[in-house]
């Protein structure tokens, strides 16, 4: 559905390929560590990993009224609902989890409230806490999933802008100007060494600056 390989997860996470089949065949449940760590590097929603399914985050959608911009249909394919990572390996709730649980079981035990507490702030873009082991790869992922959002933003249901949900769409891209340039700044001089430390950054600011603020609701 992502589009990745087997090889190519196997060297993001950092595994053999032969234990990477063997998890996307289900022959082995798949650790809440490995999970996690699969998530953050491929940018998958932990929620989606875990159920199958998008509850808390349609429901934070729908609170700040996101869902105006774009149809459920749409929400739901790639690079939306299922690349919405939030990084809960940096959790405080992370180190309650036994070593060896199942992450269906983490989820639903530890996890899940976690989720749905950082998805209330991050309805529509991915979180990801940078370190300064992380490659550069793990950036371009990042960019790309949050570029890809918001391109397709502007090829599906605008009208040119005419309709509530084009003028809806528009409010959200006039406000990136000032928020995305922070971001393609601080990206740009960490991928080239410009800066001595990635410092921890979600990818998309939130609170006041938070492109889905109460404030700029239409």
């Amino acid at each position: 559905m992502l589009g990745f390989t087997q090889q190519a997860v196997a060297d993001r996470i950092g595994l053999p390929l032969s234990r990477v089949k063997i998890y996307e065949n289900a022959r082995a449940p798949l650790r809440f560590d490995l999970a996690l760590r699969l998530c953050r590097h491929l940018i998958i929603s932990e929620e989606w990993l875990a159920t199958g399914a998008h509850v808390a985050q349609i429901e934070a959608l729908e609170k700040r009224k996101l869902l105006t911009m774009i149809s459920m249909d749409e929400m739901l394919k790639p690079p939306f609902l299922p690349r919405q990572c939030l990084d809960l390996a940096v959790e405080e709730v992370y180190r309650d989890i036994l070593p060896g649980t199942h992450f269906s079981s983490a989820y639903e035990g530890v996890l899940s409230s976690a989720y749905a507490r950082l998805v209330r702030v991050n309805p529509f873009s991915p979180r990801i806490v940078f370190r300064d082991s992380d490659s550069h790869e793990l950036f371009k992922e990042c960019f790309s999933v949050i570029l890809a959002r918001h391109l397709r933003l502007l090829e599906v249901g605008v009208d040119g802008g005419r309709s509530s949900q084009g003028v809806y769409v528009r409010k959200y891209f006039s406000h990136l100007k000032i928020v995305d340039a922070k971001i393609l700044n601080y990206w740009l001089r960490a991928v080239t060494h410009r800066t001595p430390t990635k410092r921890n950054f979600p990818f998309i600011p939130s609170g006041e600056d938070d492109p889905a603020s109460p404030t700029d609701q239409v």
